[in-house]
């Protein structure tokens, strides 16, 4: 794994955390490697390829990576950072009552990490621009 694939690991874990999800629970690793997938595969990997990755990874049954998950999303929304939900989650579900489904919740912060990251490449390429000119 290269320096650039760290850093996006790291900001899918920092996201996760930032929302409030207790890593000492199993559906946080199982959601960050999900959302790794799915910001790997450029958005383009449904979510049968997904599970079906993370049984053959972990050697855990199907059943167990979803309770896991959906417990760990469960937990997320009624502890977490209300704030943060909001900012995430806000145009999506009423944060306060709602939960995602696990692929909502996968698919939105992938989508929201990509955004981010895009924008800080773009950034860079502005600033490498501007120091040249």
């Amino acid at each position: 794994m290269d320096k650039e694939q760290q850093k996006h690991l790291v900001a899918v874990e920092m996201a996760l955390l930032a929302l409030g999800m207790p890593p000492n629970l199993k559906g946080f690793y199982y959601i960050k490697d999900a959302v790794w997938m799915l910001l790997q595969s450029g958005g383009h990997i449904g979510n049968k390829p997904i599970f079906e990755r993370l049984t053959s990874r972990y050697g855990a049954p199907n059943s167990a990576i979803v309770k896991s998950m959906r417990t760990a999303i469960k937990v997320t929304f009624d502890r977490g950072n209300s704030k943060s939900k909001a900012k995430w989650f806000g145009s999506l579900l009423n944060v306060e009552r709602e939960y995602p489904p696990i692929s909502v919740f996968i698919a939105t912060i992938a989508a929201q990490l990509r955004c981010q990251m895009f924008c800080m490449e773009e950034e860079a390429v502005k600033c490498t621009l501007e120091k040249r000119f």
